[in-house]
């Protein structure tokens, strides 16, 4: 009987473990979807961002005297951080606008006087950005939003002018 109520009692841990692995599981693959959804979600916000900046580039290039208004705004040293989505000194994580990181397209400035968000700026050999994000750094400063770290570190700091893109109203 003994042995019996051993094997009964193995059993019940197995299926007690079973029933535990099983809802991490299910917890698991909701997280994962979850993820995949927020993935389609930020393709389809990149793809129409994406959308927009040729826009923007086919109407500067065409006729860009005549659709945009372009105002010098000045030179600023221009840096760069990554997109990569885990904890470490770029960042990862949300721009203070509440968008999720674009790499080539979001930057952060400090002075949201002069760039408030959602400003299209052109800078000097490294093209049009928008602005999504601040940092905790000097005013003359613009921090642009890369893919990887790696590519953050072997970015070039250098002094670059820089443009406000508006629309022609007249």
């Amino acid at each position: 009987m003994v042995g019996n109520l051993e094997w009964f009692n193995c059993n019940k841990e197995k299926a007690a473990e079973i029933d535990r692995l099983n809802g991490e599981r299910l917890e698991l693959e909701e997280l994962l979807r979850v993820s995949e959804e927020e993935r389609v979600e930020n393709e389809k916000i990149i793809a129409k961002q994406s959308e927009q900046i040729l826009t923007l580039t086919d109407q500067l290039a065409n006729t860009s005297y005549e659709l945009l208004q372009y105002e010098y705004i000045g030179e600023y040293t221009v840096t760069a951080y990554c997109c990569e989505k885990y904890p470490h000194i770029c960042g990862g994580g949300k721009t203070a606008s509440g968008t999720d990181p674009i790499p080539n397209l979001t930057c952060a400035v400090t002075d949201l006087k002069t760039f408030p968000y959602g400003t299209i700026i052109y800078i000097e050999n490294v093209g049009i950005r928008i602005v999504q994000d601040t940092g905790g750094f000097h005013s003359n400063k613009i921090d642009v939003a890369v893919e990887t770290h790696e590519e953050a570190v072997r970015w070039q700091n250098k002094k670059r002018k820089v443009w406000i893109i508006k629309e022609n109203k007249e």
